[in-house]
């Protein structure tokens, strides 16, 4: 941005395409009044968990590798930035939201200094980064904390200094792109198939044509990014490894309304008519087409290689079953190029039209832009066909059973209503830990919402246990309630509607509000509701008798979330944690296959707060027992000779075992043979 008001005359159209797109952003802010959905609620949630860790570093209650655990299936260095800003402005995510903007305009900026760079036309590269800047799926990724905008901004900056560095024979510019090659690994997992085939070409290319001296200096600053690459990136991946693999088994399967059948002509289709319909719209997909078949034309060698650059990703992304146009963003820098050489073909041909035609599409995309960003059309509106048919052409259907898809959302939804009112209903001590599970999981009402303001709010005593993972309904209402009784839930947020049918968890969820509803449900009754925009009503149930977790009882969801379990302690009381893994005081153990720690918790005479960390996010086993126990030989030898307690059979059980205060503590290691 500095440099664009340093050289005004030159960059004065990109410094005003910029300001424009931060007003553009603003103003959508002030009309959206509903709080981020989904993933990007998800993403500023764990910004304020991973706050909340480097807070408990400058007191030794949190570690680096708990921040790295923050986030176990996204890469955190996006939600690393949320969490900087949360410190310095506050638990905020109207505050955390502006990260995108920031993401968007380096994108804008790094874009046109790139096609600059290759073309050295300013009006290829400046009419590039004008169609990129308002592409629809774009612009509408600008407004939320997603991690595509930030992937397709790292993408480019890393291209542009690669290709500055000229193929790494200079040391600084490719030391630069190592860098943000790590963060843009660091931020999805797939960020190296997008620069895999144009940074191999260029480096290829130079090696081929330079002289031994200048090979050995590429070679050098290849093997030295690499090294440097990997210090980065891996401490992240290998941490969180397990974690990664096992999320991966389940969000790689495809939702209810994604193509199942992998080699379907439905699934082959899939991406490129999204990308017609919501990535670009109908003018500009026409365009990138035509785009395209004249760079090829134009030059053969380098076209293909950005075909590849387009091909290959897309391919991958057809082979998972789980499908979302998101994935796709990083490709919309080289739509946005073909495009605009189409534009410089006619300029070429003709100058006197080329104003012309610059104008209609500009006005075009931006009309469009404008109408999908702020239109307010109830679905199926008789003018939907019509503008429909503008922006997408044959598959104008699209828009008019969706219209407002990117546009902002004029209602309140109640989540922060809920919460606040079952926060001030509960009458007992919160410092026992509050169980609030919520069954709605539509867009703009979800858990992943309620978290985040759980979090923005600081109730950090509630703890959210829900059967996100159940895919396969409860056996009966009998397993529901013991699912309650387990989780100790004390309130349960219950809508007419769940959500999309498209969930995963759509039947279990339905499932557990019909048990809501049965005469079986005895232990929890309805005692306030909320009425949502959309005609859905939420009731808040409670249960009949309040408390934490009950003396003689246990819980499954010790640390859930979070990884942390915080205990109110109570004297002559033990506790019993049974996990693959935890961290107390001076007391650590990590995940080893087949092992299960039980770790015992004596407590006499202490009534603080004792927090247990580096527990499973899915959740441990937590008992509280009266009294200080002598022996624990039954349940140590049952996770030994019963199946299922390491996720399969137990090699190995660990005892470890402290009394509150001391200064030591004892470990002893049982195996099936002791029994």
């Amino acid at each position: 941005m500095w440099a664009l008001l340093r050289n005004k005359a030159k960059n004065l159209p990109l410094l005003f395409l910029c300001i424009f797109h931060a007003i553009y952003f603003v103003v959508f802010q002030i009309l959206n009044r509903s709080y981020q959905t989904w993933d990007s609620a998800g993403h500023i949630g764990t910004s304020f968990l991973i706050a909340d860790k480097m807070k408990g570093l400058l007191v030794n209650t949190s570690s680096i590798t708990d921040i790295i655990k923050s986030s176990n299936y996204y890469p955190p260095f996006v939600q690393i930035l949320g969490s900087f800003v949360a410190l310095l402005f506050g638990y905020s995510s109207e505050k955390i939201i502006y990260i995108s903007l920031v993401f968007f305009l380096l994108a804008i900026i790094y874009l046109f200094k790139l096609i600059l760079l290759l073309s050295e036309d300013r009006d290829i590269a400046l009419l590039s980064a004008f169609f990129f800047s308002f592409f629809p799926e774009v612009t509408s990724q600008a407004r939320v904390f997603h991690l595509d905008l930030p992937l397709v901004s790292l993408t480019i900056m890393a291209l542009y200094y690669v290709v500055l560095s000229q193929g790494l024979t200079k040391t600084r510019q490719a030391f630069i792109f190592f860098v943000l090659f790590g963060l843009a690994q660091l931020t999805k997992w797939y960020a190296f198939i997008y620069l895999i085939v144009p940074t191999s070409y260029l480096i290829i290319g130079t090696l081929k044509t330079a002289d031994k001296s200048l090979r050995r200096l590429v070679l050098r600053n290849t093997l030295f990014g690499i090294v440097f690459f990997i210090i980065m990136v891996l401490p992240w991946y290998l941490v969180n490894f397990n974690d990664l693999i096992r999320f991966s088994s389940i969000f790689s399967q495809p939702e209810l309304d994604d193509p199942q059948n992998l080699w379907s002509l439905q699934s082959f289709f899939y991406y490129p008519v999204r990308i017609m319909v919501y990535q670009l719209l109908f003018l500009p997909f026409l365009m990138t087409i035509v785009g395209f078949i004249l760079y090829l034309r134009k030059d053969k060698k380098q076209g293909v290689v950005l075909l590849l650059s387009i091909f290959f990703p897309l391919l991958v992304f057809t082979f998972i079953r789980n499908k979302n146009l998101r994935y796709l963003l990083p490709m919309t820098p080289y739509f946005a190029l073909f495009a605009s050489y189409l534009l410089l073909r006619i300029k070429e041909k003709s100058r006197a039209s080329f104003p012309i035609v610059v104008i209609v599409c500009s006005v075009y995309i931006v009309l469009s832009s404008f109408f999908l960003s702020f239109n307010q059309f109830k679905p199926q509106s008789s003018l939907l066909k019509s503008i429909g048919l503008v922006l997408a052409g044959p598959n104008y259907m699209d828009w008019f059973y969706n219209p407002t898809i990117y546009s902002y959302e004029p209602n309140v939804w109640p989540v922060k209503d809920v919460l606040t009112f079952i926060y001030k209903d509960a009458s007992y001590p919160l410092d026992k830990g509050l169980g609030v599970t919520t069954l709605v999981d539509s867009k703009n009402f979800s858990l992943a919402t309620f978290e985040m303001l759980r979090r923005e709010m600081k109730y950090s005593n509630m703890y959210v246990p829900v059967p996100y993972f159940q895919f396969e309904p409860f056996k009966n209402y009998a397993e529901v309630a013991k699912y309650f009784e387990d989780n100790y839930v004390d309130y349960i947020v219950a809508p007419i509607d769940p959500g999309p049918e498209g969930l995963r968890n759509y039947q279990t969820l339905n499932q557990v509000l019909g048990y809501l509803s049965s005469l079986e449900n005895t232990k929890f009754e309805a005692i306030k509701f909320f009425n949502s925009p959309d005609g859905n009503v939420v009731h808040v149930f409670k249960r009949k008798v309040l408390g934490g977790v009950q003396n003689e009882s246990c819980i499954q969801s010790a640390g859930f979330y979070d990884g942390i379990e915080s205990i109110k302690l109570e004297k002559n009381t033990t506790y019993l944690f049974y996990t693959g893994h935890f961290a107390i005081d001076k007391i650590s153990r990590d995940y080893q296959e087949g092992v299960l720690y039980i770790l015992q918790l004596e407590n006499v005479e202490h009534q603080s707060v004792l927090d247990v960390y580096n527990l499973p996010h899915r959740g441990a086993t937590l008992c509280k027992k009266n009294g200080l126990v002598s022996e624990l030989i039954s349940e140590i030898r049952r996770p030994l000779v019963e199946k299922g307690h390491c996720g399969s059979d137990c090699k190995k059980v660990v005892h470890v075992k402290w009394r509150v205060g001391d200064a030591s503590f004892e470990a002893r290691e049982y195996e099936r043979k002791d029994f």
